[in-house]
């Protein structure tokens, strides 16, 4: 139909075309009779009519007419090629060959390949934990040649088990989403993670992070100066741990954590440099026990924030 109707445009534009040129051939033999005669009794208007100028001003304006519905009709053509605007994939297809589609109709559903988004839903404390990005700076998150994200943002590891093995992809924190959750208090990071179909850089060591997929994130957090690193079977419910003093006798201590979740705990205040801690606590222990000490070699403290999420 619409190669049709652009066919039937070109028509019109050739035959207005063909118009002009029979007009103007003929206003250039009036031009010449004009001349030969000269005469002196017409008026302008006459001299107008006889020259067949306003012929030829409805012939231009009938190529121009005509050139205009060229355009539209090839405006019209490329309207029935959908192309995206950005590279991607398309997960399903909602209309058939030569169907008729109206404004607004949904006809497929579509995703960009280039990245992949992963919200992370982050607690109050992991919140303090992580230095945010603003909610308006992911479009300053820039792809480079080799599918890394730029700027100063934090990153993201995110894995997940595929095929019984776990697979790791690199990412960054690009933005946070403004609204908290009303119901858990909890404040969504998003993550951008390059190439994840694995299009752009082949790596056949990683497996493709395919939408849908189950994973958990680690993300950088801040630089954390006087903390205390403990195992969390060392610090009870009510954030007490037990201190053992010069004398190996049991002390309980109110302690302030920066995290309540994870394998490993993070003591903000409370405890002192040199301070013993008893690390496999007994629920037998009472104030002023005293006890035999195992020394226990230093672990070193590393500081991350966990959480799990679905692209």
């Amino acid at each position: 139909k619409y190669h049709h109707q652009l066919d039937i445009a070109k028509a019109e534009l050739a035959r207005a075309h063909r118009e002009w040129e029979m007009i103007k051939a003929d206003a250039g033999v009036a031009l010449d009779q004009w001349q030969n005669n000269k005469p002196t009794r017409q008026t302008q208007k006459a001299k107008e009519l006889f020259l067949k100028e306003p012929h030829l001003k409805e012939a231009l304006a009938n190529i121009k007419q005509a050139e205009s519905a060229v355009e539209v009709a090839k405006i019209e053509l490329e309207r029935t090629q959908i192309r995206a605007p950005y590279d991607g994939m398309l997960e399903s297809n909602r209309v058939e060959l030569g169907q008729h589609i109206s404004k607004g109709q949904e006809i497929a559903v579509y995703y960009a390949s280039d990245y992949a988004i992963v919200k992370l839903p982050l607690s109050e404390i992991q919140s303090t934990q992580i230095d945010l990005p603003s909610p308006w700076t992911d479009q300053q998150a820039q792809m480079t040649s080799q599918n890394f994200i730029t700027g100063d943002f934090p990153k993201v590891v995110i894995s997940s088990r595929v095929n019984g093995v776990t697979q790791t992809w690199l990412g960054s924190l690009v933005r946070t989403e403004e609204i908290i959750n009303e119901n858990n208090r909890q404040l969504v990071g998003v993550a951008r993670i390059a190439d994840p179909y694995k299009l752009y850089k082949a790596n056949k060591q990683l497996q493709r992070l395919r939408l849908g997929t189950f994973v958990e994130a680690e993300i950088e957090g801040k630089q954390l100066t006087d903390v205390i690193a403990l195992p969390r079977k060392a610090v009870s419910n009510d954030s007490t741990v037990w201190v053992i003093d010069k004398d190996q006798r049991l002390h309980s201590r109110q302690v302030l954590l920066l995290n309540n979740y994870g394998r490993t705990l993070y003591v903000h205040k409370g405890l002192k440099d040199g301070e013993t801690i008893a690390l496999n606590p007994s629920p037998d222990y009472i104030e002023g026990l005293k006890i035999s000490v195992v020394p226990k070699p230093q672990r070193p403290m590393t500081a991350s924030i966990n959480t799990q999420a679905q692209p």
